[in-house]
Order: C-alpha cells, then structure tokens, then sequence
C-alpha cells in the first residue's frame, strides 16, 4: 500500500518523467555517436583495404611476369602473417581470368565462400563490395602495369569482426549509461521533486485536518505565488 502511495505521487511521477526525458536524450545522442563511429570505422576499414589491395597488386607484378608460383604464393601469404592483419584471404587470377592461387589467414577462413568475381566490373580502379552474409568486405582489382597492361586480378577478404566488436563495446556502454541516468534520474529527480512540492505538501496535510473536522488546524503559509495564494485562502 505505501509503495502504490509512492508510485501514484507526484513527486515520484515527476522523478521518472525527466529521468525518461534525460534518458532519451542520452539514447538519441548515443544512437547518433554509434551511427558516427561506424562510418568512419567502415571508411577507416575501407581506405586501409584499397591501399593492401593496391600494395599487394603493385607487387604480383613480377610474380605474374615470371609466371613463379612459389613467389606469387608467398606475396599473397605475406599480408597475413600478423595476428593484427584483418585481410583473411587472398585470390589471384591471371589475365585470361583463370584461377592461380589463394591464401587464407588460417583454417577458420577456408571456410569462406566468396561470390565469383565479377571481372566485368573490374578495370583499373578497385571494385569494393560487402558480403550479404559474413562480416566480410570484397576488394577486387586487376594487377595493372602501364608497360604491359593487365597482367592478372586480386581479389582480398578482409573482416570486419574487430569492427563489429568495438561498435558492440560502445553499445553496451551506452546502455549501461543511459540505465545508470535513468536510476540516478529518478532518485535525483525524486529529492527534487519533493524539495519543490514540499509546499504542496504542507498545504495537502492541512486541508485533510481540515476535511477531517480539525477546523481550528492552522494551515502554514508556504511556497510563493499561486500555492502561497492558495495557502492563504
């Protein structure tokens, strides 16, 4: 009974309404800083990607030109030595856009199927493309040299997992933020409350001794303007 009397007040009602305002804020700005952070995530992924992409490219040049297998393989392997390296695969096809090689990080990506590679979107700038399914971007470009032209295509993998895992991170922390305002909202907003009513309050307790037949109940005069008016009369 005293916690339905707490619920159906004012002040608690008050309380929670700008614990509610202030949370949907937080919320909104919250929402607007992870849209923020995952588009220069992904343009940040992107723009390191096109520049592995036409690093790893520049160097099949010579690999492709000497027709060396065990050098073509070892530049593909090479860009994902590092346990920090987010390229997974590596494909390479040559100018008659028959397959050659392909290099994966380590077995859990051999799994990966990548759609086949649309050469007719390929010129000499880099196609950059999403997959539907994996956490997974495309960056396909031919292995261009200006004295001998197209020598072969590149296709490399590079995941988005540590992307995914950082906007995750912040969104966790958001919520835990925006529950923390909320709590806090509500008992500030609770103290506040009763702080600014407190004059109401008085003036409530008084008229009921008054409706309970207490007529000489001195009712105090509290609060300024139309409650102290109110007190008055």
């Amino acid at each position: 009974m005293r916690l339905k009397k707490i619920f159906d007040s004012i002040a608690f009602r008050i309380s929670v309404s700008i614990a509610v305002i202030i949370a949907a804020a937080i919320i909104a700005v919250g929402w607007f800083i992870l849209m923020e952070e995952r588009k220069t995530l992904e343009a940040d992924l992107r723009s390191k990607g096109r520049y592995l992409a036409e690093f790893i490219a520049h160097s099949l040049i010579n690999p492709l030109l000497h027709e060396n297998p065990d050098e073509l393989g070892s530049h593909l392997s090479g860009p994902m030595k590092s346990s920090e390296s987010l390229v997974v695969s590596i494909e390479v096809y040559d100018k008659n856009k028959e397959f050659l090689q392909q290099a994966y990080k380590d077995e859990t990506y051999q799994d990966i199927a990548p759609p086949p590679l649309d050469f007719k979107a390929l010129s000499e700038n880099i196609d950059i493309r999403e997959d539907s399914v994996l956490p997974v971007i495309y960056f396909s470009l031919p292995v261009y040299d200006d004295s001998r032209g197209t020598m072969g295509f590149l296709r490399i993998s590079m995941t988005k997992r540590p992307l995914n895992t950082t906007l995750a991170d912040l969104k966790n922390k958001l919520f835990f933020l925006a529950s923390a305002v909320i709590f806090g909202g509500i008992l500030l907003g609770l103290l506040m409350a009763r702080r600014i009513l407190r004059p109401i309050l008085i003036l409530n307790r008084g008229v009921k001794s008054v409706g309970e037949g207490d007529i000489g109940v001195e009712i105090p005069v509290v609060g300024e303007g139309e409650i102290k008016e109110l007190a008055i009369s």
